[in-house]
């Protein structure tokens, strides 16, 4: 009986050593990106240059060059990221009328749909 009272105390000791840790840790701010989110993140911001600027402001509080071209930032706001990133793969024309008809892989549309949620406008859905 004295080993397990020993381990009882030895148990409770610990527990009351880690949660001051643990209330530390919930003030902590939420961590960075991770170097995968952030790499993606910056892919989808180079296909947007290359693929979209043209037509579809990439900056928010920009006007589109293309007058029927929503902003980038707006864009998760009219469509869901999934239905999105399923036309991009499929090659679907989706947009304004002279839009051209991309088709991308599943690792392009994913980063593009990664920077588009990185700039969103914070009351657009998902």
């Amino acid at each position: 009986m004295g080993l397990s009272r020993a381990a009882f105390i030895l148990a409770l000791a610990l527990a009351a050593c880690s949660q001051p840790q643990q209330a530390a840790d919930a003030d902590l701010p939420p961590s960075p990106k991770s170097g995968d989110e952030a790499d993606m993140i910056a892919q989808g911001r180079e296909i947007a240059d290359r693929e979209c600027a043209r037509c579809h402001a990439l900056a928010s509080g920009e006007e589109s060059p293309h007058p029927e071209a929503p902003p980038m930032s707006e864009l998760l706001g009219r469509y869901s990221a999934d239905a999105l990133n399923e036309d991009l793969i499929d090659g679907i024309k989706l947009g304004h009328e002279d839009m051209p008809q991309f088709d991308f892989d599943i690792a392009t549309a994913d980063a593009l749909i990664a920077y588009l949620k990185s700039i969103r406008i914070m009351s657009s859905p998902e």
